[in-house]
């Protein structure tokens, strides 16, 4: 990604669940430099309080 002329690296993650149908559901699309704790624990918190129970398994 490039702004103000400074060139960084970023990763899109996927977070994909699936229902209780057994069929796949993208559930999220995060754009994020680094795969911390607790950047991990900001999207399922973020998933859990819009009302992921869609989805039974979320995958990562």
């Amino acid at each position: 990604m490039r702004q103000d002329s400074i060139v960084s690296k970023l990763a899109a993650y996927v977070v994909v669940g699936i229902n209780d149908a057994g069929r796949k559901e993208v559930l999220t699309i995060e754009i994020g430099e680094n795969e911390s704790s607790k950047y991990w624990l900001g999207i399922l918190n973020s998933l859990k309080n819009r009302g992921g129970s869609r989805c039974s398994y979320p995958l990562l």
